[in-house]
C-alpha cells in the first residue's frame, strides 16, 4: 500500500527548528504579518525547503492550513483564521513564481449539526476565492496510510501528505478541551474524518492524533492570527465580545510559537493537555522571543476544571456533541440548522447571541 520510506516513519523533531518566535503588534494586520514573517526567518526557511526539493518553483507545492471549518457566522471575525491575511501570505507565494498553493481544511462535527458544511462551502463564505490558489478538502481527497501511533491504519489528505512545505495558521483562541488553541491544536483539522467527536474524542485520544499527524508530516512553519481574539471559557466558537489584541506571531518551531502564544494569554502553557504530551515526546522548547510579551489586557481564561470536565463529557458521545451544539453562536443562513427553535431558545437562556446590528 505504500512505499519502503512512507512505512519507516523518519525522525520528525519539532525542537530541532529554529527556535526564533516573533510577536508583532500594530493597528495594520498585513504589515505586521509581513514583519513577523521576515523576523522569524519564514522566507529563509521556505527557500532552504525549495532548494532542498530539487523541484522547480512551478511544481513546489505549499498547502497551508487555516482555521476556518468552525466559522457559523462570517461577521465574527474572531473564530476563523482572517482570510485576508491568509490570501495576502499567498499572494505573496504567487509573486516570487509558486504555483502549486492550497488551502486545506477538514469536515468537521458542525456538519452533523449544520448544512451544507463542505470544505467548499465554508471556505466560500469565509470569502476564499479559489483563483491563483485551490482550496483541498482533506476528507474528500483522502487515501490510506500506516502510521506508527494511536492512528494506526487510517487516512491521510493527499494534498497535505504530498505538500513540500505545510503551515500551520491558527486562530488565537481559548479552548474548553485544550486550554488554548494555536498552531498545534490547529493540525487536528488535518484528520480526515467528519465527525470528530465520534471518531477522535470518544473512540481515540484527539491530542494522540495531532502528534501522529505531527510526526508523520510535519509542519514547517507555525502562524497565530491574533489580530481579532476569541477568550472565555468557549473561544474556539468565536466571542460575544471579541478581543482587539492586534498580534501576529510566527516561528518555525509550532512547540515555542504555542508557549510564547499562551504566556501571552497569561496562562502556564502546561495546562494544555495537548502541550504535555508534545513536551513528553519531544521535550520543552528553548526558544528567543523577538517582540512585546505583555499579557493581552483583559484576557479571560477558561476555569481550570473545564478541560479535565471536557474529557470525562467525550467519553459520552451523544451529551458531548449535545452541549457544544447548544453553546455554539448562531449560524448564518447559509448553513441550516435542523430544530432551529430548539437551540434558538437554549442560547437565549445561556444569553449566546450576537447584539443586534445597528
Amino acid at each position: 500500500m505504500h512505499s519502503e520510506k512512507e512505512e519507516t516513519h523518519p525522525k520528525n523533531d519539532p525542537n530541532e527548528k529554529s527556535s526564533i518566535v516573533s510577536i508583532k503588534y500594530g493597528d495594520d494586520k498585513l504589515e505586521i504579518l509581513d514583519q513577523a514573517l521576515e523576523e522569524s526567518g519564514f522566507w529563509k526557511c521556505l527557500e532552504e525547503k525549495f532548494e532542498i526539493s530539487g523541484k522547480e518553483k512551478k511544481d513546489f507545492e505549499i498547502a497551508v492550513k487555516p482555521n476556518f471549518m468552525v466559522l457559523t457566522a462570517a461577521e465574527d471575525l474572531s473564530n476563523y483564521t482572517d482570510t485576508e491575511m491568509v490570501v495576502h501570505l499567498l499572494k505573496r507565494f504567487y509573486d516570487l513564481g509558486y504555483r502549486k498553493l492550497y488551502v486545506v481544511e477538514s469536515e468537521n462535527v458542525l456538519g452533523q449539526w449544520y448544512g451544507n458544511r463542505s470544505v467548499d462551502a465554508v471556505a466560500k463564505a469565509a470569502g476564499y476565492k479559489d483563483d491563483f490558489y485551490r482550496i483541498s478538502s482533506l476528507t474528500r481527497n483522502a487515501e490510506p496510510y500506516h502510521y506508527r501511533g494511536i492512528l494506526k491504519e487510517h487516512f491521510v489528505g493527499c494534498v497535505w501528505k504530498d505538500a513540500d512545505f505545510r503551515i500551520s495558521f491558527a486562530k488565537n483562541k481559548t479552548h474548553p478541551a485544550g486550554t488554548y488553541t494555536l498552531t498545534l491544536k490547529n493540525i487536528f483539522g488535518t484528520t480526515v474524518y467528519q465527525n470528530k467527536y465520534l471518531d477522535y474524542h470518544k473512540h481515540l485520544e484527539w491530542d494522540k492524533c495531532i502528534i501522529d499527524m505531527l510526526d508523520s508530516f510535519p509542519v514547517d512553519f507555525g502562524i497565530v492570527d491574533g489580530y481579532i481574539s476569541s477568550d472565555g471559557p468557549f473561544g474556539f466558537r468565536g466571542a460575544k465580545r471579541p478581543k482587539l489584541t492586534k498580534t501576529v506571531i510566527a516561528g518555525a518551531n509550532l512547540i515555542a510559537v504555542d508557549w510564547v502564544g499562551a504566556l501571552k494569554m497569561g496562562i502556564n502553557p502546561m495546562r494544555s493537555r495537548l502541550m504535555r504530551k508534545v513536551v513528553a515526546k519531544w521535550g520543552t522548547p528553548a526558544y528567543k522571543v523577538l517582540g512585546p510579551t505583555d499579557i493581552y489586557k483583559k484576557w479571560r481564561k477558561p476555569p481550570f476544571f473545564l478541560p479535565p470536565f471536557d474529557d470525562i463529557l467525550e467519553e459520552w458521545y451523544a451529551a458531548h456533541s449535545f452541549f457544544t451544539h447548544c453553546i455554539m453562536l448562531p449560524p448564518d443562513p447559509e448553513f441550516p440548522e435542523p430544530h432551529a427553535w430548539f437551540f434558538k431558545f437554549i442560547r437565549a437562556i445561556l444569553f449566546l447571541h450576537y447584539p443586534k446590528k445597528k
